[in-house]
C-alpha cells in the first residue's frame, strides 16, 4: 500500500500532531519501549513484533520499503512464498494494532508525551506529540513589566539578609537542632559519589531465565536494563556472587523502571520470597526503593521474580 504525504494542522488533529524530522531516534525508541512494556502489548507477542519492526524501519530511514509482503515475512514469520492476496494476516494485524495502540494510550499511557500512530491506508508509523506540548508552543509569552532602574538599597539589603540567614541556619544545625542539622547533612550527601557495591542487572554474572531479557536504556547506569521478569515462575533474574565479609542485615537499593504499580518478589539463597511493591511513572527513567535483606558471610544469590504477574524492569541493585 502507498503512503502519501498528509498535512496535519492543529485544528484537524485535536489530540496530537506529528513532529516531522524533529525527534531523534533515541526519543522514538523510548516511546516504542513504553508501548512494548505496557500490559496490553506484553500479552500480544505478534503485535509486539509487528510494531517493533515497522517502527525500527521508520527510525532507521527505511520506511519507504515497508509493504504488506515484507511485514508478513519479517514480522509475522510467513514463508518466503507468502502471498498477501491469499493471506490477509497483515491487514488484520494492522487493524488490531491500531485498536491496541488506541486502548493503550487511552488507559495505561494516557500521559505519554510522544505517541505512536498508525494511520489507516499505510504501514508507516508516525511519532506524534500530545496536545499539551502543542499548547505550550502556541502560547504567547507574557511581556515583561518594566520596573524602572534597579534600586541599590533593596538589593544590598537582600544580600545582607541572605548572608545572615545562611549563617544562622548553619549555626543552629550544628548546635543541635536535629531537623535543621539533617537538612544540611542531606544537601551535602547529595554531592558525594554513590556509596555501596553496585551489581548491574544485565551483568554477565547474572542469570536471566525464561523470558527475562535485556534491552537498551539510555538513562540506566549500564545503558541496559532487564525486563520481562515475572508472569510465571520460570521468568526470573538472579544476581549471583553477592559477596559480604560478615553475616548480617544489609540494605539493598533496587533501581527499577515501571509505569504503574507492580511487585518484585526477592529471594536470598533460595529462601522464602519477600514482596517489594513498587510504583513509578516511566519505562525510561529509573526510580529507586530500598529493602533490608539478610546475607551470610561469603557468596550469596539474590533472585527477583513474580509468579503471578509481571514485575518491573530492573536496572541495578546497590548493596550497603
Amino acid at each position: 500500500m502507498g503512503s502519501g504525504a498528509r498535512s496535519v494542522g492543529l485544528l484537524s488533529s485535536p489530540i496530537a500532531s506529528p513532529v516531522p524530522g524533529s525527534l531523534p531516534a533515541e526519543q522514538k525508541r523510548a516511546a516504542l519501549e513504553e508501548v512494548l512494556q505496557s500490559s496490553v502489548f506484553r500479552r500480544a507477542d505478534q503485535l509486539r513484533k509487528f510494531l517493533n519492526f515497522i517502527c525500527e524501519m521508520e527510525i532507521t530511514g527505511r520506511a519507504d520499503e515497508l509493504c504488506e509482503y515484507l511485514i508478513g515475512v519479517e514480522a509475522l514469520g510467513r514463508p518466503s512464498d507468502y502471498s498477501p492476496a491469499e493471506d490477509a494476516a497483515v491487514r488484520r494485524r494492522a487493524a488490531d494494532l491500531r485498536d491496541k495502540l488506541q486502548e493503550t494510550y487511552s488507559e495505561e499511557l494516557v500521559g505519554a508525551k510522544i505517541r505512536i500512530d498508525l494511520p489507516k491506508g499505510t504501514y508507516v508509523p508516525r511519532f506524534v506529540t500530545s496536545e499539551s506540548s502543542l499548547l505550550k508552543v502556541a502560547r504567547t509569552p507574557i511581556p515583561a513589566i518594566p520596573l524602572g532602574p534597579p534600586a541599590l538599597r533593596p538589593t544590598y539589603f537582600a544580600l545582607i539578609l541572605a548572608f545572615v540567614m545562611g549563617i544562622t541556619i548553619t549555626g543552629l544545625a550544628f548546635l543541635g537542632l536535629p531537623s535543621l542539622r539533617s537538612l544540611v547533612e542531606r544537601s551535602s550527601v547529595g554531592t558525594q559519589p554513590h556509596p555501596g557495591i553496585i551489581y548491574e542487572a544485565e551483568a554477565a554474572s547474572s542469570t536471566m531465565a525464561g523470558g527475562a531479557r535485556t534491552s537498551r536504556c539510555s538513562a540506566c547506569s549500564g545503558g541496559q536494563k532487564v525486563g520481562f521478569i515475572g508472569n510465571g515462575a520460570a521468568n526470573f533474574l538472579a544476581i549471583n556472587d553477592v559477596t559480604v565479609a560478615m553475616s548480617g542485615s544489609y540494605q539493598l537499593e533496587v533501581d527499577y523502571l515501571l509505569r504503574g504499580t507492580r511487585s518484585f518478589f526477592i529471594s536470598v539463597d533460595d529462601g522464602p520470597g519477600v514482596e517489594l511493591p513498587l510504583t513509578s511513572n516511566s519505562w525510561v527513567s529509573p526510580a529507586s526503593a530500598t529493602v533490608n535483606i539478610t546475607l551470610k558471610a561469603g557468596h550469596n544469590r539474590i533472585v527477583f521474580y513474580n509468579e503471578t504477574g509481571f514485575a518491573p524492569d530492573l536496572d541495578r541493585v546497590v548493596l550497603r
